[in-house]
């Protein structure tokens, strides 16, 4: 997960302009590259994502690439499940 400002510089400089964040938080210094658009959807801790999700992920990135775009950083602290 991107923590400080020089690591959105570092993806943006690479032609990223989509990051997609799994976490309950925001990743920290989001707001510092406004050429990158942070999609949030929010997946409690240690759970996986909810095939809603799931497929609102994969619009996200089937939009960016239509407009030729590139999307990274899928970013969550789990999607283990308890047991499991």
């Amino acid at each position: 997960m991107p923590r400080e400002p020089g690591h959105y510089r570092y993806l943006r400089e690479r032609g990223v302009r989509h990051l997609v964040s799994l976490t309950e938080r925001a990743p920290p210094h989001h707001g510092c590259c406004p050429q990158i658009q942070l999609h949030r959807l929010r997946v409690a801790d240690f759970t996986p994502p909810s095939p809603e999700q799931i497929q609102s992920f994969l619009r996200i990135v089937e939009e960016a690439n239509g407009r030729g775009e590139v999307t990274a950083g899928v970013v969550t602290t789990g999607g283990v499940t308890p047991g499991g």
